[in-house]
């Protein structure tokens, strides 16, 4: 049995190089079966749409059926970071599908600010597998949209 050289560390980088690890490893055992087998798979990727829903709201709408709660900044980078580990675990292994849109709703995506969106877009366009020309939505509060994060939000893509 082969020993994995990242189960030791924990920064996020680590767990991104453990599941390309765990990866190769299925890979090679379901390569052995094909092969074995004589049968050979039609690769078939599908698009699938990334739904991000965001909690934060400056207040409630009487109207909104969706969870929500009040912009509390001190929570964000917490939210954010579990977010993100979540798509990366769900999706990073399966290479049968191609993001083909993201779209960031709640809540109000808009107040955790340009940067942490942008932040976040970059994060998944690097770890997962996001089609050329994705349509990428975020839904904004119209008080919250600031030419800094008009910037972020196209530097971002």
């Amino acid at each position: 049995m082969t020993k994995c050289p990242y189960l030791q560390r924990s920064d996020i980088l680590s767990q991104k190089c453990l599941l390309r690890w765990i990866f190769d490893k299925v890979a090679c055992a379901c390569t052995s079966y094909v092969l074995t087998s004589r049968k050979i798979p039609k690769p078939l990727v599908m698009d699938i749409g990334l739904y991000i829903h965001i909690p934060f709201c400056k207040s409630r709408c009487l109207y909104c059926d969706f969870y929500s709660t009040t912009c509390n900044e001190s929570l964000y980078d917490t939210y954010l970071k579990a977010v993100l580990l979540e798509i990366t675990m769900r999706l990073c292994l399966d290479r049968k599908v191609r993001i083909g849109t993201i779209y960031m709703g709640g809540g109000t995506p808009s107040c955790l600010g340009g940067k942490r969106i942008a932040d976040m877009l970059d994060y998944i366009c690097n770890m997962l597998d996001v089609a050329e020309g994705a349509e990428i939505t975020v839904e904004a509060n119209p008080d919250d949209v600031t030419p800094e994060l008009v910037d972020h939000l196209v530097r971002a893509g």
